[in-house]
């Protein structure tokens, strides 16, 4: 599709599957398959998975060399996949968790086609910082007394998420709350994942050896939570410090025209 950048968010979605591109869809939806018959252990990782996938397309999108961006559509696929696992909790027939999961997948596809197809980029993700901070928190100015165990100008003795769950209690846009909010949990449940241990990290290849489903996508672990929560305060303001609210981007980031101008 020609990038349209004043074209409404629904017309987008309409142009993505229009002109046999519907079709085409629905083949890509089917190859995620998922049984009438899953089982909760299933349930658990495809949940998961959407987690991971939901909060890379998050912040891992933007583009090597420019100010992060984040989608304000990304940031609602984000926030929905928090509530996969208690919605599949209350539903007692496995059919049931199995046409939520199946409802979610092209809802996730269509966003995804609706802003441009944007490349995931995990090695760009991995290099934020797993150790944000608000810009008050200044190294220098930071002593520990003499008798500490812990140095917090020392990023190995940095706990970051109580200056993040502070941090964004400040914001009057829900969005940025309820987005820390599945940040916080996926750090909670997969934030000890390693290299490589990310679920959907590979796949066989032709010669039955294992290949990366992305490129980079092995280097990933479950700092990435971290590092997006760091990013959304960066880019949308540590209020509590001062700095003004910022905005989600609504360019379609996945068009390279949506690059051309700007930051």
């Amino acid at each position: 599709m020609p990038y349209d950048p004043d074209a409404p968010a629904n017309a987008r979605m309409k142009k993505a599957v229009a002109d046999g591109r519907g079709e085409e869809f629905v083949k890509l939806c089917a190859l995620y398959h998922i049984s009438d018959s899953i089982t909760d252990a299933e349930v658990a990782q495809r949940t998961e998975e959407c987690i991971w996938v939901a909060t890379l397309l998050f912040a891992a999108t933007g583009r090597k060399g420019r100010k992060p961006r984040l989608d304000f559509y990304f940031m609602h696929l984000l926030t929905s996949s928090l509530f996969l696992r208690p919605m599949c909790a209350v539903l007692r027939k496995a059919e049931h968790k199995a046409a939520l999961l199946r409802a979610y997948v092209p809802f996730l596809l269509l966003t995804t086609l609706a802003r441009g197809r944007p490349r995931i980029d995990p090695e760009l993700l991995m290099s934020y910082t797993d150790v944000p901070r608000p810009p008050s928190s200044d190294k220098a100015k930071t002593q520990p007394g003499p008798t500490s165990p812990r140095n917090p100008e020392d990023d190995d003795d940095y706990h970051p998420w109580p200056s993040l769950i502070e941090g964004v209690q400040y914001h009057s846009d829900s969005h940025v709350l309820k987005s820390m909010r599945t940040l916080i949990f996926a750090a909670q449940h997969f934030g000890d994942k390693g290299p490589g241990e990310v679920v959907g990290t590979f796949r066989s290849g032709a010669d039955g050896k294992k290949e990366e489903t992305h490129a980079g996508i092995s280097k990933v672990d479950g700092t990435i939570f971290v590092r997006a929560a760091g990013i959304m305060m960066d880019n949308l303001g540590w209020l509590g410090c001062g700095q003004k609210e910022g905005e989600w981007d609504q360019s379609a980031l996945g068009w390279d025209a949506a690059w051309d101008s700007g930051a």
